[in-house]
């Protein structure tokens, strides 16, 4: 009888492991603290302004083969507009730029091999303009 109620339980117990899918992953990385490369001006406890050749970095966990990456960044001089990408592991994003004085929200999907790998953000080194990063938040649809 006991053989049959543990077999039982295990049976119950193993249908129902796939039922449950957790929550995305999400993280958030404030720029002024993550590893700068390059030119750069820490403004406050969150938010890091990079100049042409300046990259921030952090190393993130990949579980599945896309990320989207989101950034809220801004740039203080609207008649230089700062040129950037963002990179994770080997894998880049189309070069892109950004004219808002304001905290902007942008969000670029990207491939990504599994397991440990760098995320960064960095400015052209021909860049006119100032990046000015206050988050960077990477999720896994």
């Amino acid at each position: 009888m006991r053989w049959v109620l543990s077999a039982s339980a295990v049976l119950i117990l193993a249908g129902c492991r796939g039922s449950y899918e957790p929550p995305a992953p999400i993280l958030t990385l404030i720029p002024a603290a993550m590893r700068v490369a390059g030119p750069s001006t820490k403004v406050d406890d969150h938010t890091l302004c990079l100049m042409a050749g300046g990259s921030v970095e952090a190393p993130v966990y990949v579980h599945r083969s896309t990320a989207t990456v989101v950034l809220v960044a801004s740039s203080p001089r609207q008649e230089a507009v700062p040129g950037f990408a963002v990179q994770l592991g080997a894998r880049m994003s189309t070069p892109t730029s950004i004219r808002g004085a304001q905290g902007e929200a942008r969000a670029y999907h990207l491939d990504a091999d599994r397991g440990e790998q760098v995320l960064r953000v960095v400015v052209s080194e021909n860049s006119p303009g100032v990046l000015c990063l206050q988050q960077v938040v990477m999720t896994q649809p």
